[in-house]
């Protein structure tokens, strides 16, 4: 059972958002016990916060200023505040910082591909600030992948691509990588990964036949 608990628990940090988006803390003690906050740390040191040291509360509400200028897309890391409450004195966050799109799925999986019969998924690409845009290209890295269509939804676009893998050689998988270019902005990827359908039994078969024979 967790003493000390606080939310949001994860944080999404976004670089062109006022303050990065950053929300309110909020910190209690599960039993409305009094403690102080005596330290607030980061791991990047872009995560400052104003508070008394002195000032004991069962709960606290955590205004916090973020630096973008230290930020990256793609970083990670904690923030830690740390209390003198003897139950429980660490509590521990953690943030990420996203960058202006990302895919739902940000994998698209798929079992059971057999080489050279088409498999149809769907992907979206989504604007992180909730800003419509459009999509000027979309291209296909290895050339498996096709769009059948793109859809219009909010925040961003779906696609209906359809997939076809190629021959089984030494693989039990085959991956692709979609670039999705937007207009004005950024290549978007979405990455594909798909497994054969019984690939390790006509790995198997396909190695028997290459033995030479005795």
């Amino acid at each position: 059972m967790f003493l000390l608990e606080s939310q949001p628990k994860e944080i999404e940090l976004l670089p062109l958002a006022e303050n990065a988006g950053m929300p309110p803390i909020y910190i209690r003690t599960v039993l409305g016990e009094p403690f102080a906050i005596k330290e607030i740390t980061s791991t990047c040191g872009c995560i400052k916060a104003d508070f008394d040291g002195n000032n004991l509360n069962p709960e606290f509400v955590i205004q916090s200023r973020v630096d973008v200028s230290m930020l990256k897309e793609g970083q990670g890391g904690e923030i830690k505040i740390r209390t003198d409450y003897d139950r429980w004195p660490y509590m521990v966050l953690y943030y990420k910082v996203l960058g202006k799109f990302h895919t739902e799925p940000e994998t698209v999986l798929f079992s059971d591909a057999r080489d050279g019969v088409p498999v149809t998924v769907e992907a979206t690409v989504i604007n992180n600030y909730g800003k419509d845009f459009e999509i000027e290209s979309i291209r296909s890295v290895k050339g498996y992948t096709e769009v059948l269509k793109k859809e219009k939804v909010p925040k961003g676009w779906r696609l209906e691509l359809k997939i076809t893998p190629p021959p089984i050689k030494n693989s039990l998988s085959f991956s692709d990588i979609i670039n999705v270019n937007v207009k004005d902005s950024e290549t978007v990827i979405v990455y594909c990964l798909g497994h054969y359908a019984r690939a390790k039994e006509i790995l198997e078969e396909l190695n028997r036949k290459d033995r030479p024979k005795r």
